[in-house]
């Protein structure tokens, strides 16, 4: 009677996989005829699947995002993805390019500085109301505005006076600017520990 071998070697064939990469699970989207087009094109070209050609372009979009990160930092990052949804907007109200109308230039660089003013009050949980609705009979004061919180950055709104109080406030004040210092340290690209003074590092931790 034979007895059956024991392998101590390696295994042979493919390596073994992560968990996360042995299996991959359906993913349902719906696509515009010339995204699909584009997309058939490019699989075709590379020797790929459709849907491996999608996983790749994901792949690839995601790895980008994270380079851009790591050399700008989270809060630069999420201010430069704001403005670019802002402009898109913004010239589409205007029907001109930025660099070519005085008009649309004014509210591309007003909005501007209206995003970064949002996510400061959105860290720092400073509550405003912000203007919104139609764009049609407002102020460019107002489109500024609505531009800023269309994009995506929009500070926090004011709440009932009964529904909050000042220690819940503070509260979610802390819990807010550590959650942003812990992403800077993370995800950030300028650190200060040159210039930032000891006591304030030791009181922030």
């Amino acid at each position: 009677m034979k007895t059956a071998k024991t392998q101590t070697g390696p295994l042979r064939g493919r390596p073994p996989k992560f968990a996360g990469e042995r299996t991959r699970g359906p993913l349902t989207i719906r696509l515009r005829d010339r995204v699909r087009d584009d997309l058939a094109e490019a699989a075709t070209s590379s020797g790929r699947s459709l849907s491996e050609e999608v996983e790749y372009r994901l792949e690839l979009a995601l790895s980008r995002r994270d380079y851009l990160i790591e050399q700008w930092g989270q809060d630069i990052f999420s201010i430069a993805e704001a403005a670019a949804r802002s402009l898109w907007h913004i010239e589409r109200f205007t029907g001109r390019r930025w660099i070519e109308d005085q008009r649309t230039f004014d509210l591309f660089t007003g909005t501007m500085s209206g995003i970064v003013a949002n996510y400061r009050d959105m860290v720092l949980v400073k509550r405003r109301a912000t203007p919104s609705g139609p764009f049609e009979g407002k102020s460019d004061v107002e489109l500024v505005e609505i531009f800023a919180s269309a994009a995506g950055i929009s500070p926090p709104r004011p709440l009932d006076a009964a529904s909050t109080t000042p220690e819940q406030e503070y509260n979610r004040h802390t819990a807010s600017v550590k959650a942003w210092h812990d992403v800077i340290e993370k995800r950030g690209s300028r650190p200060l520990e040159s210039s930032e003074p000891k006591a304030i590092r030791k009181r922030r931790k």
